[in-house]
């Protein structure tokens, strides 16, 4: 189960590593911001 649970992190840190999954996450934080009504603030 360890195992396991150490491929699955290892598959997010490598799609989290690639421009458009950040650009992705930066988009999704940016408009949970703008819903939350802090303007002004890019990530």
């Amino acid at each position: 189960m360890i195992v396991g649970a150490c491929a699955i992190g290892g598959v997010l840190v490598a799609l989290l590593r690639s421009p458009a999954m950040q650009n992705a996450l930066k988009a999704i934080i940016n408009y949970g911001l703008k819903i939350a009504g802090v303007e002004g603030v890019h990530i």
